[in-house]
């Protein structure tokens, strides 16, 4: 049963910031500490690239010449540690193996002990074609799959940090392709989506030359193929290839459709895409050529993504292209073929669908939405309830006429109580602040009364960075959300895990408290910070990760003590590394941007000048120099 202390909320902070003003450093003294960490090469032999990415965007300009020279050598020869590709490997393949249940697998069946039985399973499951398990049932399977793809995409979260750190210090070559090798080598889609995002973010002139370049010659960044690993290019790219043409081609499309390049560049880029829609040789193309067409949004790609709508080898490749037409084109006929997958037996199909109409503003999807969740029960033909996810989409959409369509959800009635609670909660993302009361009361609330449902099978196969990232949009050259990012991964991993090992009653529960505690970042109501605070004392670690975030993106000053409290609890690990430093220097990064004059700042700055970690000392004593 989930607890919360609501009477002592705020106490910690007031002893942590009455400490701190006792102590009452000089700036001398945190020019001091600098030159400690300086002396004994700390920056260079730590691991936090946040304290990096800090310096790059929020301090430089503060240190005397000499001594910001000396910290920018160190900080470069940390990064390339913590951006090396071996080492991540390295790493990830460690963290691949220590899973819970990947490690029944070894114990249980003797196939799987050997050497050789390992380096298969390793091998299939980086490439995404794992060997097949004797003895080994499909869930048990499923889950080990899902581990060691999640051990392996672990040290890449903190690899990404470290690349935009070295961005920002200047080398965006290298930053680029750890951008690159993350996309060919990490199986998680989220990840992949999120380094195509950082590239994007490199600016429209680096992102253009990247991509434009990786479009023409994937085959040339192929690790596998530099190993000889790689299958013959002539025949069928490997893998990595596949994924970085394709990762080149949905952001040539993007930054078309952006108008974030005119002429020439715009000309090639369009070129690219349509190329790739053609010939049998670019097969394993198509799906990402109508993507990158439909966003780019030229009326030269209409016809070739029709001619792919109609490509039947690959259902992916006509379903991207129904997409594109519907989302981009206003085609009516792949409009009208998409609302037909709406009631699909395949229930993550039939969200697929409805997610691309709803975007694209279809009102009959709209009211499709509606009647789903108000008059619709958990559907036998599809094994599994749609309602949850339906109100999930309405709510990331943060569109008026999305807004509309919950506030008819809840007028009707959503069905049982936790998909009312859930209800409430998606409107209070969209700035309803009288869902607050309900939305609180719902986060004390376990005993739910529920249909019968197969929910397992529908959280496992939500993205939960996704909840989390389209709960705010990242902006500006340096923004609160920006200096989250790091955190933003960690918790995505610590919900995957959690929905590896959870029961339903628990997916639900927890889910929506994780949820809750987004929608509070975003809610600019007097008590949603106390409520945040409140949500850190909660068991569970994915939760209390979310509302540490959630605090530090607040833009109340009274999330300062909330993000005091965080400052001093544990977040866990992930394959034997404390994830600790990374969360502290994040959220005092967000206090510095968001509050630097507040007296609770300044006093966590303070505290933060004898934190274990060289690199949240180092934020610390920048910021106090001032």
């Amino acid at each position: 049963m989930n607890t919360r202390p609501r009477s002592c909320r705020g106490g910690f902070a007031a002893l942590l910031f009455a400490c701190a003003l006792a102590a009452l450093p000089s700036s001398r003294a945190a020019a001091d500490v600098i030159r400690e960490l300086l002396d004994a090469g700390a920056l260079a032999s730590g691991d936090n690239p946040v304290a990096a990415r800090y310096f790059a965007e929020q301090g430089r300009g503060v240190l005397a010449a000499e001594i910001e020279a000396r910290a920018i050598e160190q900080l470069r020869a940390g990064l390339e540690r913590q951006t090396d590709v071996l080492g991540r490997v390295t790493q990830g393949m460690a963290g691949m193996m220590s899973g819970p249940a990947t490690q029944r697998i070894r114990e249980q069946t003797a196939e799987m002990a050997s050497p050789k039985s390992l380096a298969k399973l390793v091998i299939g499951s980086v490439l995404g074609v794992p060997p097949p398990m004797p003895g080994v049932t499909q869930r048990e399977s499923e889950l080990a799959q899902q581990e060691m793809r999640q051990g392996f995409a672990d040290p890449w979260i903190r690899g990404v940090e470290a690349a935009r750190a070295l961005e920002g210090l200047g080398d965006a070559q290298s930053a680029g392709q750890f951008y690159v090798n993350c996309i060919q080598l990490v199986t998680a889609d989220w990840m992949n989506d999120g380094c195509l995002d950082a590239i994007l973010g490199m600016g429209p002139r680096r992102a253009y030359v990247l991509l434009s370049w990786l479009a023409e010659n994937a085959e040339q960044a192929s690790i596998l193929a530099s190993v000889g690993a790689g299958t013959d290019a002539a025949a069928q790219p490997d893998d990595g290839v596949v994924k970085m043409r394709g990762a080149a081609l949905r952001g040539l499309g993007a930054l078309i459709g952006a108008g974030a390049i005119q002429g020439e560049e715009r000309e090639r880029a369009l070129r690219e895409l349509l190329g790739r829609a053609d010939g049998k040789q670019n097969a394993p193309y198509f799906a990402a050529a109508a993507t990158g067409l439909g966003r780019a949004g030229d009326a030269r790609g209409v016809g070739p993504v029709r001619s792919l709508a109609k490509y039947r080898k690959d259902d992916a490749v006509v379903d991207a292209a129904r997409i594109a037409l519907a989302r981009h084109f206003a085609d009516a006929g792949a409009t009208q073929d998409l609302r037909g997958e709406l009631d699909s037996d395949d229930a993550d199909r039939a969200m697929r669908m409805a997610t691309a109409l709803l975007g694209a503003g279809d009102e009959k999807t709209f009211e499709w939405a509606v009647d789903v969740v108000t008059k619709r029960r958990p559907s036998d033909k599809q094994g599994t309830d749609l309602r949850p996810r339906v109100v999930r989409e309405l709510a990331l959409l943060r569109t008026e006429r999305a807004r509309r369509a919950l506030d008819q959800i809840a007028s009707e009635g959503a069905g049982n109580d936790w998909l009312r609670a859930w209800t409430s909660l998606a409107l209070l993302e969209l700035g309803d602040a009288q869902q607050l009361a309900s939305v609180s009361a719902a986060i004390d609330k376990t005993d739910w009364k529920l249909d019968r449902s197969g929910v397992r099978t529908l959280w496992s196969r939500v993205s939960p960075l996704l909840n989390l990232a389209a709960g705010v949009v990242l902006t500006g050259a340096v923004d609160v959300q920006r200096t989250i990012e790091v955190v933003g991964g960690m918790i995505a991993a610590e919900r995957t895990r959690f929905l590896q090992r959870a029961t339903d009653r628990e997916l639900l529960s927890v889910q929506l408290r994780w949820q809750a505690a987004d929608a509070l970042a975003l809610s600019t109501a007097p008590e949603a910070a106390s409520e945040l605070m409140a949500l850190l004392e909660d068991p569970e670690l994915s939760v209390r990760m979310s509302a540490a975030r959630a605090l530090a993106v607040h833009s109340d000053a009274r999330s300062l003590d909330g993000i005091a409290r965080a400052f001093a609890l544990d977040f866990g690990e992930e394959n034997g590394i404390s994830r600790g430093p990374e969360v502290r220097a994040a959220l005092l990064r967000s206090a510095l941007l968001q509050f630097p004059d507040d007296p609770r700042t300044r006093a966590l700055c303070r505290t933060a000048l004898a934190d274990s970690d060289a690199g949240v000392r180092f934020i610390a004593a920048v910021a106090l120099v001032r």
